[in-house]
């Protein structure tokens, strides 16, 4: 489910000062305006300690167009044959991340041959964007 809220700046400052303001219950502002009250309590309480700013987006939601979408995705090459008769004709990728700490995060990139399922490189790095460097 996206984190993203559906209301706008001003509904979420009138949620606000309705409740800071004219005394209206948390409980029924979130039924009033169909949001769940644990975002109330929190829009509230950022409101009240850094003012209107902190009920803006933090960051802006693009809407991609399905051609971008059809050109940052390769051609089905194994066709879901992920059966290989020697080495190096067909390895796969896949990165994944793991939380830790508190709240860090690390991604791991792995290449696989399919014929022997042996890992044939791998990285692990702090930033999501992976940079191969192949020795030989």
């Amino acid at each position: 489910m996206s984190k993203r809220s559906k209301k706008s700046i001003e509904e979420k400052l009138d949620t606000v000062l309705s409740h800071l303001e004219k005394g209206k219950s948390l409980g029924q502002l979130s039924r009033r305006f169909d949001v769940a009250m644990q975002s109330l309590e929190k829009w509230t309480r950022c409101h009240q300690s850094d003012g209107i700013d902190v009920l803006v987006e933090s960051h802006t939601w693009k809407k991609y167009t399905s051609e971008l979408k059809k050109s940052a995705v390769e051609d089905n090459l194994l066709n879901r044959d992920f059966t290989a008769t020697a080495p190096n004709q067909k390895w796969c990728t896949d990165v994944t991340f793991m939380t830790y700490g508190l709240g860090s995060k690390a991604y791991l990139s792995a290449i696989k041959d399919l014929y022997d399922v042996s890992i044939v490189a791998y990285h692990i790095s702090q930033l999501t964007i992976i940079h191969w460097s192949w020795q030989h």
